[in-house]
């Protein structure tokens, strides 16, 4: 049972601990922004500290690193496709593997999202950024760096990508859009300088 002169002998003894200022007591009580923001002289109103170089560098930085999560995780939905069952990135199921591409890419990219702790919508779209540009234009990697691609698939389908697909160019849906052709420009003429 409740003992009521004993409940009031505590409530007394903790009267008495708050009138002499003693340990968690309020002795003082903090309220407002914490000691370390420096005021204005001016207008009274709080200035925040200058950010850090790694956090004014950090913020930039994951966007592009995002972006290039994005890139690498179509590189290891192609591989593993093709790994699996084959095919090309052009010919008559192209829109379709373009899509199947593009989803597993963004399964892929949630994952190595989550291993490199990327959070954000600016992040996001990045990252689906990174996935659209590196489906349209990987096949350029592999008229850049044939050999780095043999490695990876193999020779036949660094073949099939060169002889199907347009270098400097954009690839969607399986048809190659050059980017850059103008004007044909005419071989230079070789010029010799005799001195006799």
């Amino acid at each position: 049972m409740i003992n009521p002169d004993r409940q009031k002998q505590q409530f007394d003894e903790r009267l008495k601990r708050i009138s002499a200022g003693g340990e968690n007591t309020m002795g003082q009580v903090y309220i407002g922004p914490a000691e370390d923001a420096a005021r204005d002289k001016k207008g009274g109103r709080v200035v925040s500290a200058l950010p850090s170089l790694r956090e004014t560098i950090g913020y930039p930085m994951s966007i592009v690193g995002a972006f290039l999560i994005g890139m690498l995780a179509v590189l290891i939905t192609r591989w593993v496709r093709y790994t699996l069952a084959g095919g090309t990135l052009a010919g008559e199921d192209a829109d379709i593997m373009m899509a199947i591409d593009g989803g597993l890419a963004l399964a892929i990219s949630f994952v190595l999202k989550q291993m490199f702790r990327f959070s954000g919508k600016v992040q996001e779209t990045a990252k689906t950024v990174g996935i659209f540009a590196m489906i349209c234009v990987m096949h350029n990697l592999v008229h850049i760096l044939p050999g780095a691609f043999e490695l990876a698939f193999s020779p036949e389908w660094v073949t099939d990508v060169i002889e199907t697909t347009e270098p400097k160019s954009i690839l969607f849906r399986g048809i190659s859009f050059v980017v850059g052709e103008g004007q044909e420009q005419a071989p230079a003429m070789p010029t010799v300088l005799r001195l006799d």
